[in-house]
């Protein structure tokens, strides 16, 4: 198995995280920043976040749920990766290089949460045996390049 490493795999998400926006933010977020009163300039958008209101925490909430379908639903699939990942030859697997299930893949998400809190858990990628991230160890996960 060849273990994909920290670089690789922050490009890897940068593409994905490119596309999401690309696709959800005319869609579904800049309407409803728009009948909310908030501009789409990244300060008013971080500031709308900031307030705590109930629309603001609706929005959170709506998208986790959309990074989590998607980024559970590729990485569960016969893809085993998001576009991504796919884009760059690498998949998510359990420890044995088998396709993970949704369950775990889902696992693996809310694991990143974990890992963005203490920031060390993305750096982990960098210095493990199996260039694992924090919610890669809890998820049972590797990322790994195809040949």
């Amino acid at each position: 198995m060849v273990y994909a490493g920290f670089w690789l795999r922050a490009v890897a998400l940068a593409v994905d995280l490119l596309i999401l926006s690309a696709v959800l933010g005319p869609t579904v977020f800049e309407p409803i920043f728009r009948k909310n009163g908030v501009g789409t300039s990244l300060r008013d958008i971080l500031q709308f976040y900031s307030s705590g209101t109930r629309q603001a925490l609706a929005l959170i909430l709506l998208l986790h749920l959309i990074l989590w379908l998607y980024f559970a639903a590729f990485e569960s699939s016969p893809w085993q990766a998001t576009p991504g990942k796919k884009l760059f030859g690498l998949v998510v697997s359990d420890l044995n290089g088998r396709r993970v299930s949704f369950g775990r893949a889902t696992g693996r998400y809310f694991g990143k949460l974990i890992s963005q809190f203490f920031m060390i858990g993305y750096l982990m990628a960098g210095f493990t045996q199996r260039k694992q991230a924090l919610h890669d160890t809890l998820a049972g996960c590797l990322v790994l390049r195809m040949r």
